[in-house]
C-alpha cells in the first residue's frame, strides 16, 4: 500500500513538473521568437506577441529608416508562480538618414495567459529616438 502511495506521488509530481517544463520551453520559443521579429525590424510581427491590452496600431512608416544592429538580453527575471517574467534588453539600431548608430534599453514585462497556454507581452515596443 504504501508502494502504491509514492508511486502514485511521484507520478503527479513528474505531470507537475512536466507542465512547468512545456510552459518553459514556451516561454524560450516566445522569446527567442519575439527577439527574431525585433532583429530583423519586423516590428508588425512583434506587435503580435502583446496582450490585447498593450496592443497599438504599428506604423511601417515610422520603422522604415531603422535597421537593428544587435539585440541582446541582459536580464530575465521569472517570479515565482512562474507567471511572470521581467527582460531587459539593448537593441542597437542604425538609423538610416542619420548614418548613426544608437542604443535603446527595452524593458519588458511578459505574462502567461493559462486559457490560451501563451506567453504575451504586456508592455509597448520599443521607442527608437531619432
Amino acid at each position: 500500500m504504501l508502494i502504491r502511495f509514492f508511486a502514485v506521488l511521484g507520478l503527479i509530481s513528474s505531470v507537475a513538473a512536466c507542465s512547468h517544463d512545456i510552459q518553459l520551453m514556451r516561454l524560450e520559443e516566445t522569446l527567442s521568437s519575439y527577439g527574431s521579429a525585433v532583429r530583423w525590424s519586423r516590428f508588425e510581427a512583434a506587435s503580435d506577441f502583446q496582450a490585447e491590452t498593450a496592443r497599438r496600431p504599428v506604423d511601417p512608416e515610422a520603422y522604415k529608416d531603422i535597421h537593428i544592429t544587435a539585440y541582446d538580453v541582459v536580464y530575465r527575471h521569472e517570479s515565482d508562480d512562474r507567471k511572470n517574467v521581467r527582460q531587459t534588453a539593448e537593441i542597437r539600431y542604425f538609423l538610416e538618414h542619420e548614418g548613426v548608430e544608437k542604443k535603446v534599453t527595452d524593458r519588458q514585462t511578459w505574462k502567461f495567459d493559462e486559457q490560451k497556454k501563451q506567453w504575451f507581452l504586456e508592455t509597448p515596443l520599443p521607442v527608437f529616438t531619432r
